[in-house]
Parts: structure tokens; sequence; C-alpha cells
């Protein structure tokens, strides 16, 4: 269980580090490409938990989950 929650950790900081590289080019000013990246990365945590809570139920929810993770690995080159 341990090394489930470690990956899921190291996973979450790697997207999190390429998105504050990629932003910091766009914004300029680090503690504003802190925030940005933060924010939308809590808001997408709370979107995902939200949404996760109304198709677990759903028999489709499979096929979801696997279209979210090529939509991200697509959209994060």
């Amino acid at each position: 269980m341990f090394v489930y929650f470690a990956a899921l950790g190291l996973g979450f900081m790697l997207v999190e580090i390429a998105l504050v590289q990629r932003l910091g080019l766009l914004l300029g000013a680090p503690a504003l490409t802190l925030a940005t990246v933060f924010f939308g990365l809590l808001v997408g945590a709370v979107a995902a938990s939200a949404l996760s809570k109304r198709l677990r139920r759903a028999a489709h929810a499979p096929a979801f989950a696997v279209a979210a993770a090529v939509t991200l690995a697509l959209a994060l080159p």
C-alpha cells in the first residue's frame, strides 16, 4: 500500500514540475506560476473527486478513466 501512495505522490509531483516549467515560460513570475499551478491542480483534484463519486456506480466508469488518461497523456507532452 505504501508503494502505491508513494508512486501516486511521485507522479503528482512530476506533473506539477512539468506544469510549473511550462507555465513559468508563459507567465514569467515564479510566484504567480506556482500559485496558478497549485490552484489548477487543486480545482482539478476536487472536480475529479466529485466526478468519481458520481461515476463509481456507473458501468461506463472504466471507459471514462481510460479516456481521461489518454487526454492527459496527449495534453502533457
